[in-house]
């Protein structure tokens, strides 16, 4: 009785698996026909999540209860190629749009203190003409000397203390926000910013590596 009750329930899967396999196959060929000009076609693409997710079960099922090698090898490669589906449609992120988008230009920069000499940091800068600037390990004569003369090409301005040893960061966006960080406990200060890049806002760090 038990072995009848097997055979029929083998027999019924069977039949269920060849049958869905049947008809998404034949789903496939049509939406290759006629894509989505064809009303029912265009209406499934709609629950096609819905409808390839039994794929995943596939394998199982011809392992354990078809039992025929050639089923067993073709779902496992179809279970393979919908989680690859799957991922690359829901869980990649997708790239920022960059037809329009303007390439970024940074400059960082450690001064060690007063070896970088106030008109050659400016020289650096005029020459090199980034975006933004990161500086590290300016003194009290970068920002006074320095700084004035790059005011028009660079308006924003920050520096945590004229009368310290600090970090800077010159910029040609508005500057929102801006800190003073201790990062690892760290004695001397890093810089936190908010940018607004073209409606943007960026987060960014002025840090010394080294």
């Amino acid at each position: 009785m038990i072995n009848k009750l097997y055979r029929f329930f083998q027999l019924a899967t069977q039949i269920l698996v060849y049958i869905y396999s049947a008809l998404l196959i034949l789903y496939f060929i049509l939406r290759l026909i006629f894509w989505d000009k064809f009303w029912l076609i265009a209406l499934l693409g709609n629950f096609i999540p819905l409808i390839l997710l039994p794929i995943l079960l596939l394998p199982l099922v011809a392992f354990l209860i078809v039992k025929k090698r050639w089923f067993s090898i073709l779902s496992s490669i179809t279970c393979l190629w919908l989680i690859a589906w799957l991922h690359l449609q829901y869980f990649t992120p997708l790239p920022i749009p960059t037809k329009n988008a303007q390439p970024l230009k940074i400059l960082s920069l450690n001064n060690s203190w007063h070896k970088t000499e106030p008109t050659t940091l400016v020289e650096v800068i005029k020459r090199e003409k980034p975006d933004i600037v990161f500086l590290q390990e300016i003194t009290y004569y970068h920002i006074t000397k320095s700084f004035p003369k790059l005011k028009a090409e660079y308006p924003y301005q920050t520096s945590d203390d004229i009368k310290g040893y600090r970090a800077a960061i010159l910029s040609r966006y508005p500057i929102e926000f801006k800190e003073n960080l201790h990062l690892a406990g760290h004695s001397e200060v890093q810089e936190g910013a908010v940018i607004k890049i073209n409606q943007q806002r960026i987060v960014v760090c002025n840090i010394q590596t080294i």
